[in-house]
């Protein structure tokens, strides 16, 4: 699991020197393999939340994970496009209902997916001040 393979690497890393000449290249190779695990986890399909304080889909926590460890990663831009897209039209539905709690879900999860959405990140910010009765 995704979860085994980063807890291995992790401890062998805390095993070795940082200057060890081995680390380096194997890092790259470890580090894009476990996001792109992540990703290929994280990939729909996915139930929506339901509940109106829901923390962020465990989706969400995968693919940002993904993108912590190699942002780069084919399977993590093509998942994280996916799942930013999927989030922000869940997002946009519920604010068209007036839905204030399921368009900030939403909108939420896209940006964990998919943080360089700067339109969407302003749009959220407006949802925020709304949720808190903010001027």
């Amino acid at each position: 699991s995704c979860e085994d393979a980063s807890t291995a690497w992790g401890r062998a890393r805390r095993h070795l020197r940082r200057d060890d000449p081995w680390q380096r290249p194997a890092r790259r190779a470890l580090e894009t393999a476990l996001a792109t695990c992540w990703a290929v986890r994280a990939e729909p399909p996915m139930e929506p939340n339901t509940a109106l304080d829901d923390p962020p889909r465990q989706a969400a926590l995968w693919i940002q994970e993904a993108r912590r460890l190699d942002h780069h990663a084919p399977e993590v831009v093509r998942v994280s496009t996916v799942l930013g897209d999927r989030w922000e039209a869940e997002g946009s539905i519920a604010w068209a209902q007036g839905d204030t709690d399921g368009a900030w879900r939403g909108w939420r999860d896209a940006l964990m997916a998919d943080p360089g959405r700067s339109g969407l990140r302003r749009q959220l910010e407006s949802v925020r001040a709304t949720r808190l009765n903010l001027p």
